[in-house]
Parts: structure tokens; sequence; C-alpha cells
């Protein structure tokens, strides 16, 4: 049941109103007939409508108390007077009223009267809502918006337009958008989209200019606005990206380093899933395997290399998937199934500390291995031919005269008889030419004359 305040300082007048308000089943608040009272009676029940006398027995006019009220209550008020002179009307419809009513009053009249003003107050409320609701979205939306007419000249901007492009609404307002934003050179892009957002909702991105001349980068979503499925203008969007550009500049120059370094690494990458499956491979990976690309995308890298060290790979994976680093050496296999010997460097990949996947360094060691096995090799001979050889050392007993060497047991022995018994050395016997000429003087001289000597 609606609730109204009856304010008419003409109590008969006042309480026939009431009558009829009443058998409409109106709810009557109160009958004053003061306009101060009114304002007083309003702002402490809060009535649904109110019916104002415009001219009241009072220093508070109908007039002027509405005007106190509309200050404070969004309240529709309809105006009763005995006097529909033009003067008067005029003054009352500066407060914008829901409505008159010419007294006498007819009850029919003031029964579609009230029924009118209380759809039409509530359509207005339902307006200012969503004029609210647009208004607070408008208005306060972090990017730069503009409201377009169908020309596509600008209606309104927000704060955040006047941020990003310098421009105020009185420099653009009733003006072409176009005019002011887009860059020489994107003429025909602009109109070519204006075009296409008449009809549907958009997005792109693209290039737009400040007042200053700066261009920047914006992604521009552009919607049309229909009210009572008739199109009324368009709403966009310019959200400035400058920021997200340099972002994504520096991130592609260092995914490019990373995918250099990745590429050309001499030892051979593999990236996987937590589970084992391979992801990516580099060039030197495939190579010391002999597999292409697409023989080992989405397949698990253990039963793929390790089909017979299968056990110690998973071990392996297991460990870098509870989030540890393992250094190792051990064998592979090639795609034919020959042996590789490698040194494998795993290890876990974390984004935001949350494990994503894991990555893998294999090197070809054979050559070392090769190496190293070649070099114990050499180094147990040379251990066994140290071992085989027979030292002298210390002080040898030799006789001055005729050069015998005294043993540890003793005797005297000649030479050749001692160090044959005391080393790996063996004698052949011959005489030299000064013992030949002492003990064999004609045949040194033979010899001499033959020149043999």
């Amino acid at each position: 049941m609606k609730r109204i305040l009856i304010v008419e300082d003409e109590m008969l007048i006042a309480l026939e109103l009431e009558q009829h308000l009443e058998n409409f089943e109106y709810e009557v608040i109160d009958i004053v007939g003061k306009g101060q009272e009114a304002i007083e009676k309003t702002l402490k029940h809060d009535p649904d409508i109110v019916l104002m006398d415009i001219r009241l027995k009072d220093s508070v006019s109908g007039i002027q108390a509405s005007q106190e009220i509309l200050k404070k209550k969004d309240i529709p008020i309809i105006f009763l007077t005995a006097n529909a002179d033009a003067k008067t009307i005029n003054e009352a419809k500066k407060i914008n009223p829901y409505a008159f009513l010419v007294k006498p009053l007819d009850p029919k009249e003031l029964k579609a009267t009230l029924e009118v003003v209380d759809v039409k107050f509530q359509a207005e409320q339902k307006l200012k809502i969503s004029n609210s609701k647009f208004q607070s979205i408008f208005m306060g939306n972090p990017e730069p918006a503009v409201y377009l007419d169908l020309d596509f000249k600008v209606i309104d901007i927000n704060p955040r337009f006047t941020d990003i492009f310098g421009y105020d609404l009185d420099d653009i307002e009733h003006q072409y958008i176009d005019d002011f934003i887009i860059p020489a050179g994107r003429e025909k892009e602009a109109k070519k989209f204006s075009k296409e957002s008449e009809k549907a909702y958009l997005y792109k991105q693209s290039i737009r200019k400040t007042k200053n001349g700066e261009l920047i980068p914006v992604e521009i979503s552009a919607a049309p606005i229909f009210v009572d499925n008739k199109q009324t203008g368009a709403f966009v969007l310019y959200k400035d990206i400058r920021q997200r550009k340099k972002t994504e500049s520096a991130l592609k120059l260092q995914q490019t380093y990373l995918q250099q370094l990745f590429n050309s690494a001499p030892e051979g990458i593999v990236l996987c899933k937590k589970d084992g499956e391979i992801i990516r491979a580099n060039k030197e990976f495939l190579q010391l395997f002999d597999y292409e690309k697409e023989d080992i995308i989405g397949k698990p890298l253990d039963f793929l290399i390790s089909t017979e060290e299968l056990k110690e790979a998973q071990e392996i994976t297991q460990k870098v998937s509870n989030g540890n680093l393992v250094n190792t050496e051990s064998v592979r296999r090639r795609k034919d199934g020959s042996p590789v010997q490698v040194s494998i460097m795993a290890k876990p990949i974390f984004l935001d500390d949350e494990m994503i996947g894991i990555y893998a360094i294999y090197r070809d060691i054979t050559e070392r291995m090769n190496s190293q096995k070649e070099r114990e090799k050499l180094i147990t001979e040379l251990q066994n031919a140290l071992n085989e050889v027979k030292n002298l050392s210390g002080l040898i007993p030799i006789c001055a005269h005729c050069k015998k060497i005294r043993d540890d047991k003793g005797y005297w022995n000649r030479v050749e008889d001692y160090l044959a018994d005391h080393s790996d050395v063996a004698f052949s016997h011959a005489i030299c030419p000064d013992c030949i000429k002492k003990y064999y003087p004609k045949q040194y001289k033979k010899l001499k004359d033959k020149g043999k000597l």
C-alpha cells in the first residue's frame, strides 16, 4: 500500500482528499497545512508521494517546501492548485513536479494521476540506477573511455582518457574522435573499424596519438549502445599497453637468447614434463642419440634412451621430480640400441615455487672414458715394469787392484758375476784395445796396421 502525505491548509478539501485516497486503497500518513511542517513530516515518515498545495497560508509556500524536500529526498510531488495561471505553473515547473491537479479535484483524475506518477517514478528510479551504474563504470573505468554518438562525435570522456590522451571534454566535445587521436597513415584503418563497430562488439590492437603527438600502442574495445532496440551511439575503451609491449619485447629478447643457447649448446639438452614426457630437445641431443624430433616429442625419456638401464634412469627421474639436483655418469642407448657413455645433469624447473618440469643435460664422455682406460692401462704396464726392475744402491766394496766385488757373505766375485746376480743385466765377453796391446802385442800390431784399431 502506497503511503501519501497531504499538504493542504483548507481542511475540508484535505478531508475530502483523504477520503478519496482511502477509497483508492492508499494510506494517508498525515495531513499538514504549513510548509515547514510538511518538510519535517516528509523527512520523518518518508512517504511514497506528497500531495502539495502550491499556495499555503504560511511563510513557507508549497513550492519552497518542495524545494527543501527534494534537496534531501527523492520523492514524487504532485502540486495542488486552485489557480492554474501561467505564472504559478512556470514557477512550480522549476522544481520539476510529477504532475499538477486543479482544485476542485475530480476523483477519477486523481486516481489516474497517482497511478501514472507511481509508474513514472519507478521507471525513473530504474533509469537513475542504470545511469548511476553506467557512470560508475564509465567515469571510474581504469582505462580511457569515450562515449560517442551515431556520427562518432564525442559525447563524453572519462578522467582516464584525459590522463592518457591529454584532452579535456571541452577540447573535443561534439567533434569527431578520429580527428584527434588517429595518427597519419591510419585513417583508413580507423574508418573501417568505426564502421564495423556499428554492428557488433570489436577488439583490436593499434596505434593512437596523444595531444602532444606521442604515438602509443593501445587495445581498442568498441561496442554499440542500444536503447529500446535502437542504436544510440558507441562505447569505446582504449587500453594503454605501452608497458605490456615493453615487457613483451624484453621477454621476446630473453626467449631469443635462451633459444639460441638451447639450440647451439655443445651438450644434449632435453626438457620434460614432471613425469618425464619429452617437450623439447635440442639438435645436439638428437644427434647424440640418433633420433628425429618427431620420434621423441611426447614420449617418455627413460623408455627411449635407457632400455637396459631403465630402473636406474627411473630412479634419477624420481629424485629430480622430488626437487633434487642429480649429477652422475652412466650409459644410455641410441635409437639403434648401441651404448653411449654420458654424464648426466638433471634439475627440476620451478615456476612460482611450483615444479612444472625437468631439464637434463647429456654430455658424450666416450672419448674421455676411452682415454682414461688407456691411461690406466699404461700406468699398470709401467707399474709392472717397475716391479720387475732390481735396483742396486748403497756402497759396494770393490778391490782396488783386481776389481773384484765382495758380496754380503764375504766372498769376492768378479764384477760381471756380481752384477748378474744382483740385477737383470747380462754380459757378453770381449777385449778392449788396451788389453790387446798389453797381453797380445803381436795381434795388436797386425790389427793396428790393418786400421781396425
